[in-house]
């Protein structure tokens, strides 16, 4: 099946793990409060499989111009390439934070479950610490991505 019900933003989940960055582009993400987001991980992640509780992440919403950006960390791992080499990123408190996002949100990882008939895919539930919006940019949509 390939339903496509909801016309979701784009968001990119970069963990700094030792002086290795790890970054997963996802778009099944939902603000669920003012400071609690939650987002649906695929197995296939190398960034998901490594996230644990109390985990420090950013979730980078992507705006417009990160479009090919985020089609590039989505399609490649983590494990196998460096996916920062050459876009420019920022870095406070351990976090990486991506140059031109619509919504920076600083975040710890409060919980991962594993839900019924998609067990091998992470379910984070994510709560904000921080976060920035540039009222400049324009959000990227999955309709965007065709």
């Amino acid at each position: 099946m390939s339903l496509r019900a909801y016309n979701h933003t784009v968001s990119i989940i970069t963990k700094k793990e030792e002086s290795k960055i790890f970054a997963c582009t996802i778009a099944w993400m939902c603000q669920v409060g003012y400071e609690e987001v939650i987002g649906l991980i695929g197995e296939q992640s190398s960034t998901g499989k490594r996230l644990k509780k109390g985990d420090k992440v950013a979730i980078n919403v992507c705006s417009k111009q990160m479009k090919d950006f985020a089609l590039f960390v989505g399609s490649t791992s983590s494990q196998e390439v460096d996916k920062f080499a050459s876009y420019p990123y920022y870095e406070k408190d351990d976090f990486i934070t991506l140059k031109e996002s619509k919504v920076i949100m600083l975040c710890q990882v409060k919980d991962i479950l594993h839900l019924e008939g998609i067990e091998d895919d992470n379910l984070v539930y994510f709560k904000v610490e921080e976060y920035q919006v540039n009222e400049d940019a324009d959000y990227l949509l999955m309709s965007d991505m065709d």
